[in-house]
């Protein structure tokens, strides 16, 4: 879950005429709503989520994405399970095929949250020496019944395996492309910050030998 000094309009972001969906963060405009911190907003930014419109179970999961530049943003490319409603989290469970932090430019961290790992989570983080917004990357999960890896341009850099009741992974999620601003993971934001970018040159979704589907809502 996330939390940030962002309120979502998907009206701020758009196609660049490139084939690329940007997400833009900024602060124009954002005081005109009042965020959950019960004061003005301080962010404008976008959140597309495709529960109850398209899930998925099992499967290669990935995008080719170009992250933000600036202490605070917080751009996530990640799931959750689409049965939130019933069981809540961390119980519905999250993946985050990648996080990327403006605080931390040179990392994608890849990670799981379930019963057990709750907050703190379970996974890794890559090094990226030429930072995540120098150009594109892909990042991607192979998620199977009792594993899930993760890969930065097509190189396998974290596993976690299917070990204990924190394995909430065996059932429909849904996906998740936003810009976050602070937050707990985000930390603070540069006072000089007034925008910022996170740019989707593509998502994709393919089977594994088989395994994995697409769900329609």
């Amino acid at each position: 879950t996330e939390t940030g000094r962002q309120w979502y309009d998907d009206k701020v972001s758009s196609t660049d005429g490139n084939g690329s969906y940007v997400i833009k963060a900024t602060t124009s405009g954002a005081s005109a709503n009042n965020c959950y911190y019960k004061a003005p907003c301080e962010w404008l930014s976008t959140k597309l989520v495709t529960k109850d419109k398209v899930g998925f179970k099992y499967g290669r999961i990935e995008a080719r994405i170009k992250g933000p530049i600036g202490e605070g943003t917080w751009g996530a490319f990640w799931l959750l399970g689409a049965n939130i409603d019933d069981r809540g989290w961390p119980g519905c469970g999250e993946i985050d095929v990648t996080e990327l932090l403006g605080k931390t430019p040179n990392q994608s961290y890849g990670y799981l949250h379930g019963l057990i790992s709750d907050a703190a989570g379970r996974g890794t983080s890559v090094d990226m020496p030429k930072g995540f917004a120098d150009d594109y990357h892909t990042y991607a999960i192979d998620w199977l019944p009792d594993q899930i890896d993760w890969y930065l341009d097509g190189v396998l850099y974290g596993s976690q395996q299917k070990l204990d009741k924190d394995w909430v992974f065996d059932h429909e999620f849904y996906l998740i492309m936003n810009l976050a601003m602070g937050g707990n993971f985000g930390g603070a934001i540069d006072a000089s910050l007034t925008q910022a970018e996170m740019s989707f040159d593509w998502i994709r979704f393919s089977t594994i030998n088989g395994v994995g589907e697409v769900i329609k809502h």
